[in-house]
């Protein structure tokens, strides 16, 4: 996985879910 700043409010969220938000 690519390492990128994460915003406060995608801290609480898990890897798929942030993938899901990414594609």
């Amino acid at each position: 996985m690519k390492t990128f700043d994460i915003p406060p409010w995608m801290a609480g969220m898990t890897q798929t879910e942030i993938k899901e938000v990414l594609v």
